[in-house]
């Protein structure tokens, strides 16, 4: 079994951390506890689960995207997690 300090995990695009950052605002007024995914274009998809969100990405063709939440209203800002699904 591989030490998890030995395997690599890819960082988020820069443009797709540097789009959620510069769109914060629209974010949290428009999708307030959802997870969304990005792609270094821009929003991806939308939904209620961080799995629904990945494969909806991925069924567009975006293997590889930022996969974050955007916190509920009580407790705005997004939170950036990155995902290996």
């Amino acid at each position: 079994m591989e030490n998890n300090r030995d395997v690599e995990h890819p960082r988020p695009s820069a443009k797709a951390s540097k789009w959620v950052m510069q769109n914060r605002q629209w974010l949290e007024q428009t999708h307030p506890g959802k997870w969304i995914a990005v792609g270094p274009d821009g929003l991806i998809a939308v939904g209620d689960s961080v799995i629904a969100v990945a494969a909806a990405a991925r069924s567009k063709g975006n293997d590889d995207p930022l996969v974050t939440a955007v916190r509920r209203k009580d407790f705005q800002g997004v939170d950036l997690i990155r995902t290996g699904l």
